[in-house]
């Protein structure tokens, strides 16, 4: 299970793109249907084109606008508009709700596009019009200028995050973390996000603090990025945790760890506050937990 996929079923939300769009300030009242429209790499690779993730391929906001602006240019007849709120976060309000379901981003990376299209009684119409899409985009200055700097090129979009924004429920009394979709949920919900540092100033004995740094390095496919991160989430999140529990200011913690595969739990209670710390605070955390 994806840790964006636990998140939502954590607080039994639905409508990614309404809900971050919303978080973002974007006009969500108007009535239109959000979809997510994030930039991505479709990379040919023999007889297939892999979902590849840019968002740490160096996109400005000046890039997202331009190409946001000929995409609006483009399909300024057919009840679509595109905003850019940041760089590589995208979005698409519609007139109309789609009949189609869409594949997560988070899913499709590193996949053959053509088997995670969107599907539906209205899938081949968005194959077309993501056909277009990419016409335009491989076309556009902007990724004449990415091609010459040696960089990806934004050369296709992927629709997800269909469904309505609705009021999630809180899973936990404090609420803690950087990431937009959290902080997205947790107003949903009608609660206080906090940011991870301020969250770590203040534990709670009813907390969800969520960190998400590895599987975004992950998403790049850079294993030193990945280790980096690794070592940052020890020294600014795990170390000030499992020090806090050792102390018995908090009188346990519950590490969950959701991969593809499903989700890792471990359990860490008052009585196993003897065994000794060994090594850095990720070692020591599973062990005690295990």
């Amino acid at each position: 299970m994806h840790p964006e996929e636990w998140l939502l079923n954590e607080f039994s939300a639905s409508g990614v793109a309404e809900l971050t769009a919303r978080q973002a300030n974007l006009p969500t009242e108007d009535g239109r249907v959000w979809l997510k429209a994030d930039p991505i790499h479709a990379r040919v690779d023999r007889d297939r084109a892999l979902v590849l993730d840019v968002s740490s391929a160096g996109i400005d906001q000046q890039e997202a606008d331009a190409l946001v602006a000929s995409l609006n240019q483009h399909f300024s007849q057919d009840g679509m508009e595109f905003y850019a709120p940041s760089p590589a976060s995208w979005f698409v309000a519609l007139n109309a709700p789609p009949a189609m379901s869409t594949v997560p981003l988070y899913r499709a990376l590193g996949q053959d596009m053509q088997a995670h299209l969107p599907s539906g009684p209205d899938g081949l119409k968005w194959h077309g019009i993501l056909n277009e899409i990419q016409m335009l985009l491989y076309t556009h200055p902007v990724n004449d200028q990415r091609a010459a700097m040696g960089r990806p090129l934004l050369n296709s979009l992927w629709i997800w995050g269909e469904g309505r924004g609705e009021a999630a429920q809180s899973p936990a009394e404090m609420i803690a973390g950087n990431s937009i979709l959290i902080q997205a949920l947790s107003a949903a919900a009608a609660s206080t996000c906090q940011t991870v540092p301020e969250a770590l100033q203040r534990l709670s004995d009813d907390m969800l603090l969520y960190c998400d740094t590895l599987a975004t390095a992950a998403r790049s496919g850079d294993i030193y990025a990945w280790r980096d991160a690794l070592v940052l989430l020890d020294r600014d999140v795990l170390v000030p945790l499992y020090s806090a529990w050792k102390q018995g200011q908090v009188p346990a913690l519950t590490l969950i760890l959701p991969d593809m595969a499903g989700v890792l739990t471990f359990e860490l209670t008052a009585s196993a506050r003897w065994k000794f710390w060994r090594g850095p605070a990720a070692t020591s955390l599973l062990a005690a937990g295990s």
